[in-house]
């Protein structure tokens, strides 16, 4: 990011002298991170967050908008606290793209609007095994130093962990003989390994090219798991099961008519339709083979949201009259590729400004009854949320 992308400069808006616990982070892809700064007592009556690298998705890009209604935010994004003296941000289920800095726009009970003088810059990084054949050990290594990791490490060999391995150090010792696929991961962050890695290159390895799944109620999606069988073995059976039990999808009964399996290759997708709630959780691809069987974790998180529309009066930080900005938002990060459709009283909305999944209302002929969908599942439509 060049200097004169971390200056912002806002007509009407003053700057706030703040200070971050952390002014700069480090953390795992898929772990949740605060971001908490303190200012001078100050009395106010709400306020958000914003990230300078998304100015392209604001209506302008010198007014920054709420973080919280960003579609490649939805359903990750909290604020634990907004007080007269602190705020804090919250991101879950961190994804590589979010890395940047973060600032926070305040709305005192007089109506003046501060932004912060300073922000957090975030930086995402994955666990990677990495192979020192020269010291024949393994290295549990990230590309940037964790900023709230334990020093503390655990060690898998296919999918499980080594309990005889006491020392909990960001090396393992190898031997000759091994034909496993290791991984390791963090104290603090249990579930999250790095991928498998095979050293003698004869092992079975099982990789997910989605880690995470966010779909539609009533929708369809699909899940692919990439396999490798150890040598000199053939697999007898290859299937999908949930985090709860070891048993194939298909012959569960409430997947019953709703699943299917396309194999092709080394890789075998899930299909799943008529999404539920319920669905949400964490699936697994299974290998059973002549002489063991071996299942891969952590697997895919599916994650199933309907949508919502959320109002707000502030969130887009600028000196003119309020905007109502209304976000289509769900519990979780759909595709960035959607397009999103407004409907007002029932019907299509096609003469207000619209900006990926934010609809902007300034006039007060806009009221109404207002619901969003997302183009192709039209029939998905949210709830409708007044505005007066």
């Amino acid at each position: 990011m060049n200097h004169s992308d971390n200056n912002l400069s806002v007509s009407g808006i003053q700057n706030l002298n703040v200070s971050c616990t952390h002014e700069k982070i480090c953390a795992l892809r898929y772990s949740s991170v605060e971001l908490n700064c303190s200012y001078p007592n100050i009395n106010i009556i709400t306020g958000f967050w914003f990230s300078l690298k998304d100015k392209a998705k604001w209506r302008e890009e010198e007014h920054p908008e709420d973080l919280a209604l960003d579609s490649d935010y939805t359903g990750r994004v909290e604020y634990t606290e907004m007080t007269n003296l602190g705020s804090t941000l919250t991101i879950t289920d961190l994804r590589e793209r979010d890395k940047g800095e973060y600032r926070f726009v305040l709305i005192t009970d007089k109506g003046e609007k501060y932004v912060s003088s300073v922000g957090v810059t975030l930086t995402v990084t994955d666990l990677q095994v990495v192979h020192d054949s020269k010291n024949k050990v393994l290295i549990c290594n990230t590309s940037c130093h964790l900023t709230f990791a334990d020093k503390q490490y655990y060690w898998y060999k296919d999918g499980q962990y080594i309990q005889d391995y006491k020392d909990n150090k960001g090396t393992f010792p190898l031997r000759n003989s091994e034909e496993v696929s290791f991984s390791c991961s963090v104290h603090g962050y249990n579930e999250i390994l790095a991928p498998l890695l095979c050293v003698s290159r004869r092992c079975g390895t099982v990789t997910y090219p989605d880690k995470r799944v966010c779909a539609l109620e009533g929708s369809s999606m699909e899940i692919a798991g990439n396999y490798v069988l150890p040598s000199r073995q053939s697999s007898v059976e290859v299937f999908w099961h949930s985090s709860e039990d070891f048993k194939d999808l298909k012959q569960k009964p409430e997947f019953a008519n709703r699943v299917e399996y396309v194999k092709q290759d080394r890789n075998l997708t899930l299909k799943m339709n008529q999404l539920t709630k319920d669905d949400s959780g964490e699936y697994r691809l299974r290998i059973v083979y002549t002489s063991n069987r071996f299942s891969a974790r952590p697997g895919v998180v599916l994650n199933v949201t309907d949508l919502q529309v959320r109002l707000s009066h502030y969130a887009v930080a600028s000196e003119e009259r309020t905007t109502v900005t209304l976000g289509c938002i769900t519990s979780c990060t759909l595709s960035n590729s959607l397009t999103y459709l407004w409907y007002k009283n029932g019907q299509p909305v096609t003469s207000r400004l619209t900006k990926l999944n934010k609809l902007y209302l300034i006039s007060s002929e806009d009221a109404g009854n207002y619901s969003c969908a997302v183009k192709g599942r039209e029939d998905l439509r949210s709830l409708e949320q007044s505005v007066t």
